[in-house]
């Protein structure tokens, strides 16, 4: 089965998965996860790679998905795949490094439809399904040995995405 990631963004669903579906739907789903971790907070997560499927613990209900390790260096974190699924990764190549102007453009010249909020101290991209794209407002400079804020947003570097739904 080929997941697209720019249908999940659309719709708000990861293939056949929504807000709501059970751990072990998904299991059926995706296969066995790399990982199935209880955070001891009424929390657990599934991780396939960086892809991580947070349920909660007592009703093993899918809450939330998320992404947020979009590294040009480590292109599993987005390029997974297994016997049960394949990712369509739409614009997160592996070998490329996306700014939130470079983000924009991509959706403009596709005709996404999308809003930008303000988020803590940042800038994040936001769907009508309520799926974000959210972006790091800091890197790290190598001469200073330190992380260093990015003063205007538009260079903000692409971190992945998240969908949190409201319900």
């Amino acid at each position: 089965m080929i997941i697209s990631l720019k249908e999940f963004a659309s719709s708000g669903k990861f293939g056949p998965i929504g807000i709501g579906t059970t751990k072990s739907e998904i299991i059926e789903t995706l296969g066995e996860p790399d990982e199935d971790y209880d955070y001891g907070t009424g929390s657990s997560s599934l991780k396939y790679s960086s892809f991580e499927f947070f349920y909660w613990t007592d009703s093993k209900s899918l809450s939330a998905i998320q992404n947020e390790n979009y590294k040009v260096e480590y292109p599993a974190n987005f390029t997974f795949k297994n016997d049960y699924f394949e990712l369509d990764t739409w614009f997160f190549k592996y070998n490329m490094k996306f700014t939130f102007k470079d983000v924009i453009s991509i959706l403009e010249k596709e005709q996404v439809s999308f809003v930008v909020q303000d988020f803590l101290d940042r800038k994040i991209i936001v769907f009508p399904s309520e799926f974000i794209l959210d972006f790091d407002n800091e890197e790290w400079n190598q001469s200073l040995g330190r992380w260093q804020v990015i003063k205007a947003y538009e260079n903000y570097k692409l971190l992945g995405f998240r969908y949190f739904k409201n319900e």
